[in-house]
């Protein structure tokens, strides 16, 4: 999808000089539709209730969000750890072909950390950390997903 995406990208730069703007306006209305086909996971997005807060993670399209995608909905114990995640164990590892060897984790940012097969949600901002995957990010809901303590949710697919 992304080498698509970039062939079409091209295409419209080229249309743009040759037949002006408004025709560039119309094929980016078009492209704006390609980028988001059904079954994109870039679009995809997950979700859990708590307490009556929804809490939306929108999701990177990457080999390991595809085989998370497998295992939802899922119940998830979710506990914080060293005060900067919260982080709950998946059913199964997942796969981690086609993706970085690590990565430095943003506030808000949805991950797995493949050394140990769990899944992160980023309450602060930290450290590359190898064997980390950006899985996404926080959309709505970050401040519940974040409070301090235990919970439990199931984590559905929209």
């Amino acid at each position: 999808m992304n080498m698509l995406r970039f062939r079409f990208s091209a295409f419209l730069n080229q249309r743009n000089r040759k037949h002006g703007c408004l025709t560039g306006v119309f094929f980016a209305v078009i492209a704006n539709f390609v980028q988001a086909a059904p079954g994109d996971t870039a679009m995809t997005q997950i979700f859990f209730q708590l307490d009556g807060h929804e809490v939306g993670i929108v999701l990177d399209d990457n080999d390991a969000t595809r085989d998370l995608l497998t295992l939802l909905p899922q119940q998830l114990d979710w506990d914080d750890y060293g005060n900067v995640e919260k982080i709950s164990y998946l059913s199964r590892k997942i796969s981690t072909q086609g993706t970085p060897d690590g990565y430095t984790p943003a506030k808000g940012d949805f991950a797995y950390y493949a050394p140990w097969g769990n899944i992160v949600i980023f309450c602060k901002a930290f450290s590359y950390s190898p064997g980390l995957i950006k899985l996404g990010h926080v959309d709505t809901g970050f401040d519940e997903a974040c409070r301090k303590g235990k919970y439990t949710v199931e984590m559905k697919i929209r």
